[in-house]
C-alpha cells in the first residue's frame, strides 16, 4: 500500500465514501481513559469533570460519541469514579456508559488495557478524556473509512501543525516508524503531524497489541516512564491489514486541556460554534397529511431558527378530490396539499388571509355545470352578469383581496381546466362542480398546464403563493390508488372508504395499485374465505412508488425528522412504502427521528393502540418486512400521549407501557393536547429544542408559547370566584401566548371545588389523599401544565393578575427563568402594613416583621441570594426548570426550596416589584408563625444537605 493510500485527504475520503459514510453504532465501543486529575488546571477532582461553560467534559464527550457508539467505557481511578458516577446520572443516554477501574496511573496503554474484559464490539475508538473539539464530520469519516474494510487495524486523523505535541516519524511509503512525544522531549522538528486524541482500532488488533507491548520497553516513555499507547502504533503496521490516516485542516480539533489556557481557549471555541450553529438552521422534515400537523406547523414556522418541510402522499379521493382526479387522468390527490399550501400562507395581511379562505372555499353544492363554467370563465370580467349567481358574496370579497399577481395566475389555471372541461364536453362527459373545492380546481388546472407533472405542479403553486414552509411530494408522482383490508377480511375499495365511519375491527394492511379493482375483481377477492389469500391477492397487484429527488434530499439532510399524527393508513404510512424513503432516513445519523402519535382515535384506528400503531409504522417502514433495519434507525424517540382527566377518556389511544419493547433514546408519555385531539405545538417544539440542545448540534433559543398560572386553593370559597375571574381577564395575546388557569384544591371543606367548577375556561384538579399542603399543590400544579411558562398566583386576591403581564415579559424579552414578584420593593411602609396585619398582636407582629427579614439574610447567607421576599405567593418560572430542580417540599417550606436550587444551579433570580393588598388573619390568612420557624429549619436543613453532598 502506498503512502498516498494511507494518508488521505478530506475530499479524497468524501469521494471514496460516498453514500457509504454511515455508522453501525453496534460495531462500536467508545474507551475513554479519564484516571488522571485536573492539578495542572488547579481542580483535584478528575479532569473529566471540569466544567467549561458550566457543564463537565464528560456530558460533551459522552453526548457526542453516544451517536456513533453503543458502548462508552469510560477508564476512572479507584478515587475518581464515585465522582463520575454521580455524574453521569446527570447526562442522558447515560445507561450505555459503564465505568472500569484503572488502580494505578501508569499510562494510557494501561488504562485502555483496563477495558479488555468489558468491550463487546469488533471495532473500538479510543478517545483522550479531554478532547472536547473534535468536529462530527471528522469523527464520521474516521469510522466510516475504518468501517468500510475488514482488513482495517488502525484508523486515526491527524493534523500538520507547528510545534507539534505530537509527531509521527514515517518511512517513504509511509508507514509509522515511531511516535515521538513532547513531554518525552523527542520532537526536534518545527512542524509536525499530530493527533486529535481520537483512534480507532479493531479490537482484536488493539488487545494482541496491549497484551504483548505493554510487557516491551517500546510502550515505556524515556521520561515519564509511563506506558504509553501512541508508541505502540508502528506494531500495527507490521501486523497483516491496513494502518490509514485521515488529514484534516482544523487545528482546533487537536486541542486538548491542560491549563487553565487551553481550557479557556476550549471555552471560546465552543461558543464561537454555538454561535455560529444559531445563525444555521435546523431542518425539520415532517410526514403529514392534511390537518394533523396543523398546530406543529403553526409552531414550527414561528420559531426563526427552524426551516421546515412537510412531506406529504397524494393519494387521498374523497369528496371533490376523488371527482377531479377520476376526472383528469393522471393527477393525484391534490387536497392533502392544498391545505398545507393555503395553511402556509402568511396571515399578517389582508391579502394573505383571503387567499387561505379562497384555496378552501367550496362551491356551492346546488351548482349546475353551466352556471360554474360561466363564473370560471370570466374571473376577471368586473360586468360579469353571472357574478351573482352561485358563488358567495364572501368569496367576491376574498377575490378582491386578493393580490393581482396571484388573481392572474388562478385565472390562468382556471382556463386551463375549463379548457380540458371543453375538450371532454365534446366526448359527452361533463364534470360535477357541486360542492368541490376551489383551490382543487386550480390545482387541477396547473397540474395541466404543467405538462401533468404532478411534483412540478406543487413547485408552481408554492412560487406564486409563497408558503412559510415548502412542501413537496413524497413520490415522483406516481399515479396509484390507495386500498384497504380490515381484519375481518372486509374490503376497503378507495381511500375514502378507508377514513370514513366503520367498525372497531383494525385495517389489517394497506395496498397502492396501479388501479381500483372491478367489479368482477372485487367479487374475486371476495371469494377468498381466508384473510391469508385475500393479502395474498392484493400484495401481487401493489406497488411501491419511488422517493422523489425533493424529499430524498429533504431527508438525506434533515436535523430532525418527524413522523406527524393525523390519519395514520391514508396520510401517512402509504408514505412509508415509498421505495428509498426508509434506506435514506436510516443513512441519515445526524437526524433524530421522532414517531409522534395520534392523541385520540380516529375512523381508520378505533380498533388500536399505541403499541400497535408503533409496530404497524416499523411494518411499513420496513416496507412490509423487505428491509432489515434495526427500529433505533428509523424512530429514535416516541412522543405518546398520557389519558387526561377528561370525559372523554375513552377515546384515547391506549399505551401499553409493559409491552412496549421498540428501543429508543426517549419515550415520552406526556399530556400532549391543547384542545381535543389536537397537540400543543409548542410543547412539542420545547421538547424538539430540547433535543437539539442536548446533542450540542445546535443552539436553539426556546419560544414561549403558553403560560399555566397554577393557582391553589385550601377554603377560598369568598375570593376564588374573584380571583378566577380576574385571570380569564388576562390578556397574554398581544404576547403572542396562549394562556390555561389550573385550580388544585388542597382538601377544602367550604365550596371551593364546587366554586372552581362552575368555570368551563378552568382545568379543574383534587389534590391526592396522600398529598398535602400549598407545596405539594403547586407541584401537583406544574405537573399538569401544558405552557413553557408556569406562573404561581394565590388564590387569596391578596395579588394584582396584571402583574403577571410584567413577569412573563421579563421571561420573554430578558431571557430570565425564575421571576419572583417582591410585595417589598414598592411598599413604602412594610412594619405598618405588618402591624395592620397583626392588629396588635405585638408577638405575631414582631414574628412576621423579623421573620421575613431573617429568611432574607438566611438566604444570603447560606446560599449567596438576598432576596427580598422570599415567600411572595407570585413568581413566574420557566417549566422545564421547575422539572429540574425535582422539587420535593410540601408547604410552606417549598419557597425556599425554590430558593436554594435555583442557587444550587446557578439561576439568576430577578425580583420585580408588585401590587399586594394583604388580608387580615380575621378574614382568613393562613400563613402562621409555626410555618415560618418550619421554613427557616428547612433552609439551613437544604444548606446542610448540600454541605454532605459537597
Amino acid at each position: 500500500m502506498s503512502g498516498i493510500e494511507r494518508i488521505m485527504s478530506e475530499p479524497d475520503l468524501k469521494e471514496i465514501l460516498g453514500a457509504n459514510a454511515v455508522i453501525d453504532d453496534q460495531q462500536w465501543t467508545c474507551v475513554i481513559p479519564a484516571a488522571g486529575k485536573g492539578t495542572r488546571l488547579g481542580y483535584h477532582y478528575p479532569k473529566i469533570l471540569y466544567p467549561l461553560l458550566g457543564k463537565p467534559i464528560i456530558h460533551f464527550l459522552v453526548g457526542q460519541m453516544e451517536r456513533f457508539c453503543s458502548q462508552i467505557v469510560v477508564v476512572a481511578s479507584p478515587e475518581g469514579a464515585p465522582e463520575i458516577d454521580k455524574e453521569l446520572t446527570r447526562i442522558p443516554h447515560s445507561s450505555i456508559v459503564q465505568i472500569v477501574i484503572q488502580k494505578k496511573p501508569i499510562g494510557m496503554a494501561d488504562a485502555v488495557w483496563q477495558a479488555r474484559d468489558v468491550v463487546t464490539n469488533p471495532n473500538t475508538v479510543v478517545l483522550w478524556g479531554d478532547q472536547v473539539c473534535l468536529l462530527d464530520k471528522t469523527i464520521l469519516m474516521t469510522l466510516a473509512l475504518h468501517q468500510l474494510n475488514p482488513d482495517n487495524l488502525l484508523t486515526f486523523p491527524t493534523i500538520l501543525k507547528k510545534d507539534p505535541y505530537i509527531h509521527f516519524q514515517r518511512n517513504d511509503n509511509g508507514r509509522i516508524q515511531k511516535v515521538l512525544q513532547r513531554r518525552e522531549n523527542e520532537i526536534q522538528v518545527d512542524k509536525g503531524e499530530n493527533d486529535c486524541g481520537f483512534f480507532s482500532f479493531s479490537t482484536d488488533a488493539l488487545f494482541s497489541v496491549l497484551s504483548d507491548g505493554l510487557n516491551s520497553k517500546q510502550s515505556i516513555g524515556s521520561q515519564t516512564q509511563e506506558l504509553n499507547l501512541l508508541q505502540l502504533f508502528p506494531k500495527f503496521e507490521s501486523m497483516e491489514g491496513r494502518v490509514t490516516t485521515l488529514r484534516i485542516a482544523t487545528e482546533h480539533e487537536c486541542l486538548g486541556i491542560n491549563t487553565i489556557e487551553e481550557a479557556q481557549q476550549v471555552e471560546a471555541i465552543i461558543q464561537q460554534r454555538l454561535a455560529d450553529s444559531q445563525s444555521k438552521k435546523v431542518r425539520v422534515a415532517m410526514f403529514s397529511g392534511g390537518r394533523g400537523t396543523a398546530t406543529l406547523t403553526k409552531a414550527f414556522i414561528n420559531h426563526p431558527q427552524i426551516d421546515l418541510t412537510l412531506l406529504v402522499n397524494a393519494y387521498d379521493d374523497g369528496l371533490s378530490t376523488g371527482s377531479i382526479r377520476r376526472f383528469v387522468s393522471g393527477l393525484l390527490g391534490p387536497s392533502d396539499v392544498r391545505k398545507n399550501i393555503a395553511r402556509l400562507i402568511s396571515d399578517t395581511d389582508g391579502s394573505g388571509i383571503a387567499l387561505k379562505r379562497l384555496l378552501e372555499y367550496r362551491l356551492p353544492k346546488t351548482i349546475d355545470y353551466q352556471t360554474a363554467f360561466g363564473v370560471l370563465s370570466n374571473l376577471l370580467d368586473e360586468s360579469n352578469s353571472q357574478k351573482n349567481f352561485g358563488f358567495n358574496k364572501e368569496f367576491w370579497d376574498d377575490f378582491e383581496k386578493t393580490s393581482f399577481q396571484q388573481v392572474r395566475y388562478i385565472d390562468r389555471q382556471l382556463r386551463g381546466f375549463l379548457d380540458y372541461c371543453s375538450k371532454k364536453e365534446d366526448d359527452g362527459e361533463l364534470f360535477d362542480f357541486a360542492d368541490c373545492s376551489f383551490g382543487n380546481l386550480v390545482f387541477a388546472g396547473a397540474f395541466l398546464n404543467n405538462g401533468k407533472d404532478f411534483n412540478q405542479t406543487i413547485e408552481s403553486l408554492s412560487q406564486v403563493f409563497s408558503p412559510s414552509a415548502r412542501v413537496i411530494n413524497v413520490t415522483q408522482g406516481e399515479n396509484l390508488v390507495l386500498v384497504g383490508l380490515k381484519s375481518d377480511g372486509k374490503y376497503l375499495q378507495d381511500e375514502a372508504e378507508i377514513v370514513s365511519p366503520q367498525n372497531t375491527e383494525v385495517i389489517e394492511e394497506i395496498y397502492l395499485l396501479e388501479n381500483y379493482l372491478d367489479a368482477a375483481a372485487v367479487n374475486e377477492l371476495n371469494d377468498f374465505k381466508d384473510l391469508d389469500s385475500k393479502k395474498e391477492y392484493l400484495s401481487k397487484r401493489s406497488f411501491s412508488p419511488s422517493i422523489s429527488k425533493e424529499a430524498q434530499y429533504v431527508l438525506e439532510n434533515a436535523d430532525i425528522i418527524i413522523y406527524g399524527p393525523g390519519t395514520q393508513h391514508s396520510s401517512l404510512f402509504p408514505s412509508y412504502l415509498t421505495q428509498n424513503v426508509s434506506e435514506t432516513i436510516a443513512k441519515n445519523l445526524k437526524a433524530e427521528k421522532i414517531f409522534l402519535s395520534n392523541t385520540r382515535k380516529d375512523h381508520e384506528i378505533q380498533g388500536e393502540t399505541i403499541n400497535s400503531l408503533c409496530q404497524k409504522l416499523h411494518f411499513y417502514l420496513t416496507r412490509k418486512g423487505i428491509l432489515n433495519y434495526p427500529p433505533m434507525d428509523l424512530v429514535t424517540h416516541y412522543f405518546f400521549q398520557i389519558p387526561g382527566e377528561s370525559e372523554h377518556k375513552t377515546d384515547f389511544l391506549k399505551f401499553d407501557v409493559k409491552n412496549f419493547s421498540l428501543p429508543a433514546k426517549q419515550v415520552l408519555v406526556t399530556d400532549w393536547e391543547s384542545t381535543m385531539g389536537k397537540h400543543s405545538g409548542g410543547r412539542v417544539l420545547d421538547e424538539l429544542i430540547a433535543i437539539v440542545n442536548e446533542r450540542a448540534k445546535s443552539k436553539m433559543r426556546s419560544l414561549s408559547h403558553m403560560v399555566s398560572i397554577v393557582v391553589p386553593v385550601l377554603n377560598e370559597e369568598k375570593t376564588l370566584g374573584k380571583v378566577l375571574t380576574r385571570l380569564n381577564l388576562l390578556n397574554l395575546q398581544p404576547m403572542g401566548l396562549d394562556k390555561e388557569i389550573i385550580v388544585v384544591d388542597g382538601g377544602s371543606k367550604d365550596r371551593s371545588p364546587e366554586i372552581a367548577k362552575e368555570y368551563p375556561f378552568i382545568r379543574f384538579y383534587q389534590l391526592p389523599q396522600k398529598l398535602k399542603g400549598r407545596g405539594s399543590a403547586l407541584r401537583y400544579g406544574v405537573d399538569q401544565s401544558l405552557g413553557d411558562i408556569v406562573v404561581f398566583f394565590p388564590s387569596d386576591d391578596e395579588y394584582e393578575p396584571n402583574n403577571i403581564v410584567d413577569l412573563v415579559k421579563a421571561i420573554q424579552s430578558q431571557g430570565a427563568q425564575a421571576i419572583f414578584g417582591s410585595r417589598a420593593i414598592k411598599c413604602l411602609n412594610l412594619e405598618e402594613r405588618i402591624r395592620r396585619i397583626y392588629r396588635g398582636k405585638i408577638f405575631s407582629y414582631l414574628i412576621s416583621k423579623y421573620g421575613g427579614m431573617s429568611l432574607s439574610v438566611l438566604s444570603l447567607l447560606l446560599f449567596k441570594r438576598f432576596i427580598t421576599d422570599p415567600l411572595t405567593g407570585l413568581k413566574a418560572f420557566k417549566r422545564r426548570l421547575l422539572l429540574e430542580m425535582d422539587l420535593k417540599a410540601k408547604g410552606l417550606e417549598l419557597e425556599v426550596e425554590l430558593i436554594a436550587k435555583l442557587s444550587y444551579q446557578n439561576e439568576y433570580i430577578l425580583e420585580l416589584p408588585v401590587e399586594y393588598f394583604p388580608r387580615l388573619k380575621i378574614e382568613g390568612k393562613k400563613t402562621s408563625i409555626l410555618d415560618g420557624l418550619y421554613t427557616i429549619l428547612y433552609f439551613f436543613r437544604l444548606r446542610l444537605l448540600k454541605s454532605k453532598q459537597k
